[in-house]
């Protein structure tokens, strides 16, 4: 995942709305994210507000989540580690993160991305 510098863009009447919906995320990797990643139309100090994995078993616990509200990153199992399951997920396997975020004008998004890793 790469992330991508972009201007303060005013909010509008209907507020952050989600641009990108699929992110790849390399075994062993951490892919970091600010919340203009995922959302446009973003307002004034768009915050991450909330974040949800529909499963964490292919991912590094301890690095993967946020990081205070402007920051959030994933990192992926290795590829011996996925291996080395019990049973290994397929691959490449997808896993939806369900985003929220919010801005000072009050605006609230959720969306929900497809983390997409090869191993």
């Amino acid at each position: 995942m790469t992330t991508n510098t972009k201007r303060r863009r005013e909010a509008t009447p209907e507020g952050p709305t989600l641009s990108t919906t699929t992110t790849n995320v390399p075994a062993g990797v951490t892919a970091s994210a600010w919340p203009s990643y995922f959302f446009d139309n973003a307002g004034t100090n768009l915050r991450f507000t909330g974040l949800s994995f529909s499963t964490m078993d292919y991912y590094n616990a301890d690095i993967t989540g946020l990081s205070g509200e402007n920051f959030m990153q994933v990192t992926a199992k290795t590829s011996a580690e996925l291996n080395a399951m019990s049973l290994p997920p397929p691959n490449p396997f997808t896993v939806q993160v369900t985003i929220t975020v919010t801005n000072n004008e009050g605006q609230t998004a959720t969306g929900t991305v497809d983390y997409v890793t090869n191993y």
